[in-house]
C-alpha cells in the first residue's frame, strides 16, 4: 500500500459567520445544491431501472445487458460527483483566494496613494515634472479599479457559495484545511473500481454467449472476431487503467511535495514579516517597506493555499475513481 501524506496546515484563522469548515459547506451542498441533487435522483432511479431490468430479464445475455446499461448509469453519476465535489472545492478555495487578494489590493491602493501624496509634495516643490506626478496619480487608479474588482468577484462567489449551500458567508480570515495522514487505495482496488474495465468484461461475457448461440458459419466467423476483438478491448481497458493510476499517484505526490514547499515559503516570509515589523517599531524601515513586506507575505499565503487546492483537487479526483462515492469520508479514515 502506498501512503498518502497529507497534513494539519494551520495559517490564520479562516471562518465562515459560523466557523463552518469544509467538510461544513461539503454537508450543506449535498443537502442544497440543486446539480448534485439532480445526479443522486438520477442515480436513485437508474437503480430501479436495474432492479426491474434484472427481474424482467429471461436469458443471461438479458442479464447482463442490464448490468452494462447500469454500469453506464453508474458511470454518468461518478462523473457527477467528480463535479459536484470539485466546484464546490474549488468555490472554497476561491472565496479564500480573493479574501487574500482583496488585502493585498487594500494595502497597494494605500500604497499608491502615498506614493501619489508623495509625487504632490514634490511637484509643488517643484522637484519632479507633471509627467511624474501623472503617472503617480494613473497607478492609483489603477489600483482603486483593481481593487473594485476584486471586491465584486468576491461578493459574487460567497452569492454563489450561498446559492449551492445555503450557508451566508462572510470569510474574514482564514485556515488550511488538510486531513491526517491515510492510505492510497491499492491499485488492485482502482482497477477493480474502473467503470470502464468492468463494461469491458461484461461485453466480453456476451461476445462469449454471443458465440455459444452462433448457428451458421457466418455467425461463428462473425462471433469469433467480435470474441477476439472483446479480449483485447479488455486488456487495452486494463493497461489504460494502470497507467492511469500510476499517473494519478505521481501527481499526487508531487502536489504534496509542492505543497510542503509553499508552506515553507510562506512560513519564511512570515519570519521576514515579523523582522520587518521589529524593525518599523524601531523606525527603521518605512511603513511604505513594512506594507510591502505585508504583502509578499499574503501573496506567499495565496500560494500556499492554491497549492493546497490543486492537491485537494487532485486527490477528490483519485478517490471517487477508485469507488469511493464519499472522499471526504475516506479522507477522515
Amino acid at each position: 500500500m502506498k501512503r498518502l501524506f497529507i497534513a494539519i496546515i494551520t495559517t490564520c484563522l479562516f471562518t465562515f459567520l459560523f466557523s463552518a469548515s469544509l467538510t461544513d459547506i461539503i454537508n450543506n451542498a449535498r443537502e442544497n445544491d440543486r446539480e448534485y441533487l439532480i445526479a443522486v435522483e438520477t442515480y436513485e432511479q437508474a437503480i430501479e431501472d436495474h432492479e426491474k431490468s434484472l427481474i424482467e430479464a429471461k436469458t443471461e445475455r438479458e442479464e447482463l445487458i442490464a448490468e452494462q446499461s447500469f454500469l453506464n448509469s453508474k458511470k454518468s453519476y461518478r462523473n457527477s460527483l467528480l463535479k459536484f465535489y470539485q466546484d464546490i472545492v474549488t468555490l472554497y478555495y476561491s472565496a479564500i483566494d480573493q479574501m487574500l487578494d482583496l488585502k493585498i489590493k487594500e494595502n497597494s491602493l494605500k500604497l499608491a496613494e502615498m506614493d501619489l501624496n508623495d509625487k504632490k509634495t514634490l511637484h509643488e516643490r517643484g522637484i519632479i515634472t507633471y509627467e511624474e506626478l501623472e503617472d503617480a496619480s494613473i497607478s492609483y487608479e489603477k489600483a482603486k479599479l483593481d481593487l473594485e474588482k476584486t471586491n465584486f468577484e468576491y461578493e459574487k462567489t460567497l452569492e454563489d457559495l450561498k446559492w449551492r449551500t445555503s450557508i451566508s458567508a462572510d470569510v474574514f480570515s482564514t485556515s488550511t484545511l488538510m486531513l491526517s495522514p491515510g492510505e492510497l487505495p491499492s491499485s488492485r482496488t482502482f482497477l477493480e473500481s474502473d467503470l470502464d474495465v468492468k463494461i469491458k468484461e461484461i461485453a466480453l461475457e456476451v461476445a462469449k454467449l454471443n458465440l455459444e448461440m452462433a448457428e451458421s458459419s457466418y455467425d461463428t466467423d462473425k462471433a469469433e472476431r467480435e470474441l477476439k476483438n472483446a479480449r483485447r478491448q479488455l486488456d487495452i481497458a486494463r493497461r489504460n487503467s494502470m497507467k492511469n493510476y500510476e499517473k494519478k499517484v505521481f501527481n499526487l505526490k508531487y502536489l504534496y511535495e509542492n505543497l510542503l514547499i509553499a508552506r515553507r515559503a510562506y512560513e519564511l516570509e512570515r519570519k521576514n514579516l515579523e523582522n520587518a515589523r521589529k524593525k518599523y517599531e524601531k523606525g527603521i524601515i518605512s511603513e511604505r517597506e513594512y506594507m510591502i513586506s505585508l504583502n509578499q507575505l499574503l501573496s506567499k499565503e495565496r500560494a500556499l493555499f492554491q497549492a493546497e487546492k490543486s492537491y485537494m483537487l487532485s486527490l477528490i479526483d483519485f478517490l471517487i475513481n477508485s469507488g469511493f462515492e464519499d472522499p471526504f469520508m475516506k479522507m477522515r479514515r
